[in-house]
């Protein structure tokens, strides 16, 4: 059985692997998986399943599911369930059951399926372009459900008891029946090409020693970065950002309400070159970049250089957007009205952060998962409000071309300068969610269809920290070296956080922060490969 395809057809140097069964799909992993991943058995009176390895986002792919054994005509399902669903619940399934009865997201179709029984093989194709999935019997088309949500799909196979048991096959071993035209086996190998295949062209982190010395160069960083964040490790030093938009010499604190600083500092970005950046000597202050003996990380954005003038929204704004990697700095003056600012990406972002430059003010943060509903603050452990929500995004969610600001002063009192740090999702390169976290070290498993390369996460439902986690720091799977965006704490190693995937993250910690019971935890990911190149981890 084999489980490494031929090589990529443009010569890339990865190979391809099989989808199997996730045995770490909390909260979804409800039952027995054996076999190398590639059987099911059900739990007691559960009737929960299991979902695959590898989510739909593109293409057309065909895969089988065998029933093994089972304690009742209806009680072993197999179809697929919405990519990211915090809940193993009908309202989250496309599937058919043993006696023929077909559920779309919670509603039942009746009985539009032929029955089938133990060593019946259940063939599921799934168009992902026209939003189809065609259920066969022994390769014979049975059912075709249409009009399924625009959205990524993960195939998924359930049962009601240890005896209702099936085994799938997403093309490690030839398919028993042959699969429509056009429809391939589920491998990476298959997958869609990814936009990025590199994450470290657009986005990096870098760790480094400070050395008191000036100017500093750091070279090698194979883009020219726009965005520079960086965080002293090993004592309580400030978030400093830094910005090409700005300029340099122009410091943001993400742990305090400060306005900009452009005088007086030490250890300052004063050049943004092609491939990298300069820094000053640093030991004054808490504030610098280069203090002696200090050590450090820098997570590095990509926008586009030198910004333009951007006339979508109603106030006039300056822009750097990279339409590729999702992500522009965007500057502009407050009016005190209900207002709309041009972003420059040309699809809605999923993340935005405003930051008032010319007075004191907070980081205030909209974030997809939760909605215009809702407002967050980068400096703040508090939770996501509602509150005159309004007053921050004009009950309105960021459209293709712009984001909304309201009246308050956090986003936009008459005169004053801001700027805004916009994020869109690439797939295969950055993904911006939430789960629903569960109490337990067993937590969520969070797939993102790439290897993180950063993670930022927030329990918007309590008082809880912004959470900073990067494979820089932590190049194997388990990452526990904490910093915090709202903080100037030094790095914090405490137990094993969660462990970085190449399809995802699994957390691995009950606390509160990252996994409190039933609450609402949103990330921002930005990753290191694609699923499609990158090795199992």
């Amino acid at each position: 059985m084999i489980d490494v395809p031929t090589p990529y057809a443009d010569g890339g140097n990865g190979r391809g692997n099989y989808a199997v069964l996730n045995p770490i799909g909390v909260p979804f992993a409800n039952g027995t998986v054996t076999d190398g991943n590639l059987k099911f058995a059900g739990l007691t009176t559960n009737d929960k399943g299991v979902a695959a390895t590898i989510s739909v986002s593109g293409g057309t792919f065909y895969w089988e599911s065998t029933q093994l054994s089972n304690s009742g005509a209806s009680n072993c399902y197999a179809g697929v369930i919405l990519t990211g669903s915090s809940s193993d619940v009908n309202a989250n399934r496309v599937y058919v059951r043993g006696d023929g009865y077909v559920y779309k997201y919670g509603t039942n179709l009746g009985v539009v399926f032929p029955t089938f029984t133990n060593n019946d093989v259940i063939g599921c194709a799934y168009d992902r372009a026209n939003n189809t999935l065609a259920f066969y019997k022994n390769g014979t088309l049975g059912y075709t459900v249409t009009g399924l949500n625009s959205a990524d799909h993960t195939p998924w196979v359930g049962g009601y008891t240890t005896t209702d048991s099936l085994a799938v096959n997403f093309g490690q071993r030839p398919f028993s029946y042959t699969p429509p035209t056009g429809f391939k086996a589920l491998n990476t190998q298959n997958l869609p090409d990814a936009t990025i295949k590199k994450g470290n062209q657009y986005f990096d982190v870098l760790t480094r020693t400070g050395d008191n010395v000036s100017p500093k160069t750091i070279s090698g960083v194979g883009f020219a970065p726009d965005l520079i964040w960086s965080k002293a490790r090993n004592i309580a030093y400030s978030n400093n950002l830094f910005d090409a938009v700005r300029g340099t010499n122009k410091r943001l604190i993400s742990n305090s309400t400060n306005a900009e600083d452009g005088t007086n500092l030490s250890g300052y970005v004063s050049a943004f070159n092609s491939d990298g950046y300069t820094i000053t000597a640093g030991s004054v202050d808490n504030e610098n970049l280069n203090g002696s003996t200090r050590t450090y990380v820098d997570w590095l954005w990509k926008a586009n250089g030198s910004a333009v003038t951007n006339t979508a929204g109603s106030i006039t704004s300056t822009v750097s957007a990279n339409t590729t990697s999702g992500f522009s700095i965007v500057t502009y003056t407050g009016t005190g009205a209900n207002a709309t600012v041009g972003h420059g990406l040309g699809v809605a972002p999923k993340m935005v952060i405003v930051k008032i430059r010319s007075t004191t003010g907070y980081w205030t943060v909209q974030h997809s998962a939760l909605g215009a509903g809702y407002y967050g603050y980068l400096n703040f452990t508090n939770s996501f409000d509602t509150a005159n929500a309004n007053l921050r995004w004009n009950g309105t969610n960021p459209s293709s071309t712009v984001f909304s600001i309201g009246t308050s002063s956090d986003v936009n009192t008459s005169s004053a300068t801001y700027v805004a740090y916009c994020f869109a999702e690439v797939a295969g390169y950055s993904k911006f969610g939430s789960y629903t976290g569960n109490g337990s070290a067993n937590g969520p498993f969070v797939y993102c269809g790439f290897r993180p390369r950063y993670l930022l996460i927030k329990n918007s439902s309590i008082v809880a920290s912004w959470e900073i986690i990067d494979t820089s720091r932590d190049p194997y799977n388990v990452a526990y070296h904490d910093l915090y965006a709202e903080s100037s704490s030094a790095e914090s190693t405490g137990t094993n956080r969660l462990d970085m995937l190449s399809n995802g993250f699994k957390i691995r910690d009950s606390n509160t922060f990252l996994n409190g019971n039933g609450n609402t935890v949103i990330y921002a990911a930005f990753a290191e490969n694609p699923f499609k190149y990158s090795l199992a981890r």
